[in-house]
């Protein structure tokens, strides 16, 4: 990188005490205001029945203020460490590689932010470091800026896992009660209800697999619950047997492809 007379040292720490002054400003505003999201969030989780939409979109823009002071803070220390170095950073034809994450930091979040202020900054370093440089810092290559910057700046979605986590922190602050609907896609194997097996009554709640079903087969099979007059081993009382002729059996017995229906006791799991 070239020494570039662009760097007006005076102005440069001017306008990083203005730019971690206005930090501060904008950090206790977004507070306030994140303080009457909250309640208003708490109110329409308290209705009855709760407007969860509406109360769903101010908690995102309460998470993305949330994430954008946790940036704040950063770089208004970045701010104020940079202004202690900028007479170096004047006299050096490169910047200093302890200084490099923080002027980084400041030509990224610049375009993220509106702050005036931190605009000039970067013209600033743009101009002493050269297009190069300010690329590498937009691009983050090598991992050169701060990952708390980086992540809290993205414009990713907060999850909905998030979204239901501030929501129940506001509803326990302002002692609302209110529980995330649980729905289908939150639940796991075991809490869904299985699809019914042909003969095999869904009483449990929890899939019934071909192996458990072979199982209980085996199990059935092994034990000797057959009631009279099917129990193996069992004899009739012929004393209490009338004859029948060889007519009447065949009408009183079932035919050969009827299945038997046998009353079996419930097997706990």
């Amino acid at each position: 990188m070239i020494f570039s007379s662009g760097l007006n040292a005076t102005k440069l720490k001017s306008q990083l005490k203005m730019t971690a002054g206005r930090l501060e400003i904008d950090a206790a505003k977004k507070t306030a205001l994140m303080k009457q999201n909250m309640r208003v969030v708490a109110e329409l989780l308290a209705e009855s029945p709760p407007k969860e939409d509406k109360a769903r979109l101010r908690t995102e823009a309460l998470i993305r203020d949330d994430s954008t002071l946790v940036a704040y803070d950063i770089l208004r220390l970045e701010c104020l460490l940079l202004m202690e170095r900028v007479s170096i950073m004047n006299h050096c034809h490169e910047c200093p590689a302890d200084l490099v994450p923080a002027v980084s930091d400041l030509i990224f979040a610049a375009p993220r932010l509106a702050i005036p202020e931190m605009t000039l900054v970067r013209k600033q370093f743009r101009a002493k470091y050269g297009k190069q440089f300010k690329l590498r810092a937009m691009r983050n290559e090598g991992g050169m800026l701060n990952e708390k910057v980086v992540k809290n700046l993205s414009n990713h979605p907060p999850t909905k896992e998030t979204v239901n986590l501030y929501m129940q922190k506001i509803c326990k602050q302002y002692e609302v009660d209110w529980v995330p609907p649980v729905e289908l896609t939150d639940l796991t194997e075991r809490d869904v209800v299985a699809t019914a097996v042909p003969g095999i009554p869904v009483t449990t709640g929890v899939r019934e697999t071909d192996a458990d079903i072979c199982r209980k087969v085996q199990q059935l099979q092994t034990l000797d619950i057959m009631p009279p007059p099917f129990a193996p081993g069992y004899k009739k009382d012929s004393a209490s047997v009338t004859s029948k002729s060889s007519g009447d059996d065949d009408d009183d017995a079932p035919p050969a492809d009827t299945p038997v229906v046998v009353a079996m006791p419930c097997i706990t799991r």
